[in-house]
């Protein structure tokens, strides 16, 4: 009953986040950045609907449905941490067309991912459903390789001028707590259906480097 409250905890406190950031920074002309970012954030916000969803229901009928949105996190948050890091940086080099290049074939990716692979659902107690990938080694493996890009190219920046140090620590710590997560989960040590906490860092992240970003 404990981790059930803690999970149910979490995900609202997702909700909360999300709805701070977007409402915080409707307040602010809509420059690209910032309109893609909140457009991001409300579409990440659809898979703490299915997580909850998957929380309190009863019947599994109609769960698989819910596949595209459960899984998001694997869109989501590489989308952040591109937005994040090019904020962070403050470099004229780095265009911003570049981060929506990568985006677009992110969002490719994730397509092909959630086409191409099936999934399974199993009752996990009072903690609802849990649904997973077949082969989510393979799929978890590369959403490892993302955030350990991120990990490196926030200490690659870390030692240049000009640049938020402290945004870019964010960025270095939400991917390794993102690492560590996953790796957790395939050695059995894990407590919460979910990855979670390295989501909520990723937004806490992005909701600092909006605050960041020139009014």
């Amino acid at each position: 009953m404990i981790i059930y409250c803690i999970y149910l905890l979490l995900l609202l406190l997702m909700f909360m986040l999300i709805y701070s950031i977007i409402s915080e920074n409707l307040k602010y002309p809509f420059i690209k950045v910032r309109t893609f970012s909140l457009l991001v954030l409300m579409i990440g916000s659809l898979r703490y609907i299915a997580l909850l969803i998957f929380l309190i229901s009863k019947n599994i009928k109609y769960l698989y449905f819910l596949k595209p949105l459960v899984f998001l996190n694997i869109l989501v948050l590489p989308m952040l941490a591109l937005i994040s890091i090019y904020i962070f940086v403050r470099n004229d080099k780095i265009k911003y067309n570049y981060c929506l290049i990568v985006c677009g074939l992110l969002l490719s990716f994730y397509i092909l991912i959630i086409v191409k692979n099936s999934a399974s659902i199993k009752s996990i107690g009072s903690l609802g459903y849990l649904m997973t990938f077949t082969n989510e080694s393979l799929i978890y493996g590369i959403y490892i390789i993302f955030n350990t890009i991120f990990l490196l190219i926030s200490i690659l920046f870390l030692g240049m001028k000009n640049v938020n140090k402290q945004g870019l620590c964010m960025v270095l710590f939400s991917s390794l707590l993102q690492i560590c997560e996953i790796i957790l989960k395939f050695m059995g040590f894990f407590i919460l259906p979910a990855f979670i906490l390295g989501d909520l860092f990723w937004i806490l992240t992005i909701g600092y480097a909006l605050l960041k970003l020139k009014k």
